[in-house]
This record gives C-alpha cells, structure tokens and sequence, in this order.
C-alpha cells in the first residue's frame, strides 16, 4: 500500500545542508528517489526552501531517510507540513502568495515528465486547494507578504524608480517576481542578467527590458542606480572590488541564500545593502500584525486534514481492492489456461474444471488462511473477528 512522506530544508536549515541540496542536479533526486523505491516524486526548490516528497511501499524508508535527512516526515505528519507550505504557513514571509504558484508549478512540470502517481496527484492538488481557500477566507496574505515586493519597497526608500536604472541578477522563479514587480514601478530602464543566456533573453523578453551575460556584469552594475540579486550560486557574484572607486549603485537587495553579494561591499557608504536578515526582520514584524489571521489559517489546514484523511482512506480501500481483484483474476487466468492444457492432453473436462477450481480456492484465500492461523495462534481475537466479518 502506497505511504507519502517528505523531507524539507529551508532557509531555517544548516546553510551547509540547504546549499548542498539547493544545486543538486535531476540525477540526484533520482537516486534519492531510487532510495525510497519511491513509485513517485516531486521536488519543490525556491530561494528559501526544497522540499522532496514522494510516495513509496518499502516499508524501510525511515532507514533509508537517515542518509539524506534525519527529520524526514511520514503520513499525517508530511500531509501537514505540505499543507502548511502552500498555505503560507511555513515560509519567511507568512501568507507570501507566490510559494502556492510554485507548489502548482513543481507539481505541473513533474506530472508533464511522468515522475508523479495517483496518490501525489490526489495529494497536491489537495495541498493546493487549501492555499487557495487560506487566502480567500482569511487575511493570511493582506498587505506586504512577498519577499520580492518588501524588497523592491525596501529600495524604493533610497531612489525614484521612474529615473532609475534597475538590473535584476538571476533567471529562476524569485528573479522574475522581481521582474515582475519593478515593471509595475516603471523605472527608466531594466535589465535581467543570467548564466542562462536563453532564459534571460526570454524574460526579457516578457517583460520588455534588456537582458546581459554573467560576463558583462561588472558593466551592467555599474550602469545601475539599483541591483537586485536572487540566484541559486553558491558563490559571491558580486565582488567589492568591481565596484569600490567606481560609479556604484545606490542601493543592492541580495535574497539569494547563501548571499552572492560581497559583504565588504555594505561598507560602502554611498551603497545600501540589503539582505535575507534585513527582510526577514521585516516579514516578521508583519506577521506580528497577522496574529488574529494565522491561527484562523491554522484551523482551516487542521479541518480539511481531518477530512481528506477520510478521501485518502477510500482511496486506499479502491487500491487494495483493485489489487485484490487483479491478484484474483491472473489466478483465475492461470488455472484456466492450465486447465484447457489438460483437457487437450485427454483429462476428463469435468476433473479438470474440479481440479482447477480447487486451485483457485487455495491459492486465492492462501494469505487469508494464513494470516487467520497465524492470528489464532497469537490470540488475536480483534483480527480473528475482522477476517470472519470478510466472509458473513
């Protein structure tokens, strides 16, 4: 019978476990996927948090677990911290809305490469729907919620964005919210810089702004009034050196984590320096302010807990019945099919049709035998009472 579980590193983590997972490759979520003889997976990877959940039947996935995570989550437990990530509930900035578009769309893209099952299917869209009901039916996502948007905030306190120059370093989800949000500032011009040339071309594209080359950097931000850093690197990208002494920017936001902005460069006087800490003060203090709405989103993820335990019981009854029957009928097949061999070698239909049912019986309710002895012998009364009630 199919069991869900997950594992979660989050920018609560040790920073050497979170960027060791943060660059893992799609190989390696394989193998860790292998590990569990998952039958399904989905991985959930954002500036701030990878989640890898998945659907197994090897009954010694705790053992296999401990290689990666020696807090891996089973049942109930996963259920609920799924839940809570797409809820809102979970993340630095609480109610944030875009860490439910990126649950949607981990889920989409491993349903599109055939690595998900029934019971993950069932389950994140679940997971989704209650995200979505949090927001409508409480305050959870009210006000500012969104890393990216206090940030760009955070740097409109220093410059006036229709006169500036903004570039924005990174092609992944964090770097086009960024993206996103300054386009509705209107600054004076915008341009995307990334490893991935294609992928920048393409967000410049969308949002009708210039897009440059790592090799260009130093070019590029120091042609810029502000500079908005969200990267998966685990290395500095942007040195002190290639901008002390020269024209600078006015102000730098770094939510990449580990910090790909150089912290001699804060030291700067003419540049303001922002970071994951600086943001997180903040989305603190606002959901200082969402006391009365958290336990209200609390409570809505307990109550649609409790009911899709129910949805996952029927589910796990058509499973074993569906395999139950399955069992069955390739007996049934293989008898017949035994049976019509004998018949041509000469056998007396009629023994034949006696002797294969009887091979039916015994192989069909062989478990049930078993296990019904096996229950006497334990004094098991309760399972004793349970297997006679299959057959009155």
């Amino acid at each position: 019978m199919l069991k869900f579980g997950a594992m979660s590193w989050d920018y609560r983590s040790k920073p050497e476990e979170f960027q060791k997972r943060q660059v893992f490759s799609s190989n390696q979520w394989e193998d860790i996927a292998e590990s569990f003889k998952a039958s399904g997976y989905v991985v959930l990877s954002t500036c701030n948090r990878i989640e890898f959940y998945f659907t197994f039947e090897d009954q010694n996935a705790q053992s296999s677990g401990k290689t990666h995570h020696e807090h891996i989550m089973l049942g109930n437990d996963a259920l609920l911290h799924l839940f809570m990530v797409a809820a809102g509930l979970k993340s630095m900035s609480v109610g944030e809305n875009e860490i439910l578009a990126q649950v949607k769309s981990a889920f989409d893209s491993h349903v599109k490469a055939g690595r998900t099952d029934k019971l993950l299917s069932l389950i994140f869209r679940k997971a989704i729907s209650v995200g979505k009901e949090v927001r409508e039916k409480t305050g959870i996502s009210r006000g500012k919620t969104s890393i990216p948007v206090i940030a760009v905030d955070l740097a409109g306190g220093h410059l006036d964005f229709p006169s500036s120059k903004v570039s924005v370093i990174g092609t992944g989800q964090m770097a086009e919210t960024f993206l996103k949000y300054l386009q509705k500032r209107r600054p004076a011009s915008m341009t995307v810089v990334g490893r991935n040339q294609e992928k920048a071309s393409q967000l410049a594209s969308v949002y009708n702004c210039n897009f440059g080359t790592i090799s260009s950097l130093q070019e590029i931000i120091l042609d810029s009034n502000a500079v908005f850093c969200a990267t998966s690197s685990r290395n500095v990208i942007v040195t002190a050196d290639m901008v002390n002494g020269k024209h600078r920017p006015q102000v730098v936001v770094d939510i990449s984590n580990p910090r790909n902005i150089d912290t001699e460069l804060g030291k700067e006087d003419a540049i303001t320096v922002y970071d994951l800490e600086h943001i997180q003060e903040i989305s603190q203090a606002n959901s200082g302010l969402k006391k009365e709405e958290i336990p209200r989103a609390q409570a809505i993820v307990n109550r649609e807990l409790q009911k899709f335990e129910v949805k996952l019981a029927e589910f796990r009854a058509d499973e074993l019945l569906t395999k139950s029957y399955t069992f069955a009928e390739s007996i049934a097949l293989r008898e017949i099919n035994r049976m019509m061999k004998e018949i041509a070698k000469g056998m007396d239909p009629g023994e034949a049709t006696r002797k294969s049912a009887s091979a039916m019986v015994n192989k069909i309710l062989g478990n049930y035998t078993t296990a019904l002895r096996e229950a006497a012998i334990r004094g098991d009364k309760e399972m004793i009472a349970k297997l006679q009630a299959i057959f009155q």
